[in-house]
């Protein structure tokens, strides 16, 4: 069973942007601080990456998340999706996904949140 990391932004439209999905190295249940990860997935098919980009676009969407939103998802088989946790608010990774994508992402979730109040 491995384990994604997905960061996302949503706005109060109902706008969500996938900023980056990580992949961790080493087995799902690890505490994220203690994992490495990898950017982009080596390891996932297109049909599971794009299962886990709908269903963090619908519980964004869902919870009405503004700003950044944090989701952890269990893989098992490269296809079996499961969520593990969602969170409205960065994590640690978020500077390490934006030197990654070359976005700021702290910056657009500041603005996101700024405009949508």
């Amino acid at each position: 069973m491995l384990q994604i990391d997905i960061k996302s932004l949503a706005d109060s439209y109902g706008n969500v942007v996938i900023g980056g999905i990580m992949e961790h190295v080493k087995q799902a249940g690890v505490l994220s601080g203690d994992s490495a990860c990898m950017l982009p997935t080596k390891t996932f098919s297109p049909l599971c990456l794009d299962t886990i980009r709908s269903c963090t676009t619908k519980l964004a969407k869902r919870l009405n998340a503004c700003g950044h939103m944090n989701c952890q998802y269990a893989i098992i088989a490269s296809e079996d999706v499961f969520l593990l946790e969602a969170n409205p608010h960065a994590s640690r990774t978020v500077p390490f996904v934006s030197e990654a994508i070359v976005h700021p992402l702290a910056k657009y979730a500041c603005h996101v949140r700024e405009v949508s109040s």
